[in-house]
């Protein structure tokens, strides 16, 4: 086994996190996809599950490089605790670390799986219970572009024609003119496995870790 040829996706935005083990850089494959057990407990099961997970291969922590998280928006929790155990990682060992746009992962994952005709996607992702981020992406060429992104409280404004990737949490209010063209593609980490195409994609030298936070639209709460 050339344990070099590994590398770790998380995402933990998502009420149910996930983490990935693939291999290869040029065309890499996702060799397994974990889901840590519970909901919105991530910072209780993951470095355990991560730790059973490498065993399992028989891999350790140092064999996984690059690391690739998505930097949201989502969970502050789940974010947070991303990026603070990779930041880690990445420090005490020297290792690449890549950060993606979780909605931009989202619609590369869609167009990759489903080639859909349609020239417009638009990706919702759940802030609070009366907030979503929208992202509006152009399809083309098997290319996915982002061309605008806000935070909402309505109906999302889009003809009803372009499909929509909803979350479990993102109430059928919100996208009820567009329900035939609304689907439930919530952030998986294997999604995450397209980095190398992602436009948005941000490798973090060593001097940047430290500054280095995730894209937090905040809440009433922590605004």
């Amino acid at each position: 086994m050339d344990k070099k040829a590994y590398g770790l996706l998380l995402d933990l935005s998502s009420p149910v996190g996930t983490f990935s083990i693939f291999k290869g850089l040029q065309q890499p494959i996702c060799v397994l996809e974990k889901e840590l057990p519970g909901s919105n407990s991530h910072s209780e099961s993951f470095l355990t599950e991560l730790e059973k997970t490498l065993v399992g291969l028989g891999l350790r922590i140092d064999d996984l490089s690059p690391l690739v998280v998505s930097r949201g928006p989502g969970s502050f929790t789940g974010l947070r605790i991303a990026f603070a155990t990779l930041k880690a990682f990445a420090w005490s060992g020297k290792k690449s670390l890549i950060t993606l746009d979780g909605p931009e992962a989202r619609a590369m994952a869609f167009q990759k799986k489903h080639q859909p005709q349609e020239t417009s996607l638009a990706v919702l992702t759940y802030l609070t219970a009366d907030k979503y981020v929208a992202s509006q992406f152009k399809l083309s060429g098997g290319r996915v572009e982002k061309i605008s992104e806000d935070i909402l409280s309505q109906e999302l404004p889009v003809p009803a024609t372009t499909w929509v990737l909803t979350e479990e949490r993102i109430p059928s209010l919100f996208v009820k003119g567009h329900l035939k063209k609304a689907v439930v593609f919530p952030l998986r980490s294997s999604h995450l496995i397209h980095f190398l195409e992602a436009s948005t994609r941000k490798e973090i030298s060593q001097e940047e870790l430290f500054a280095l936070s995730p894209r937090y639209f905040g809440s009433t709460h922590f605004d």
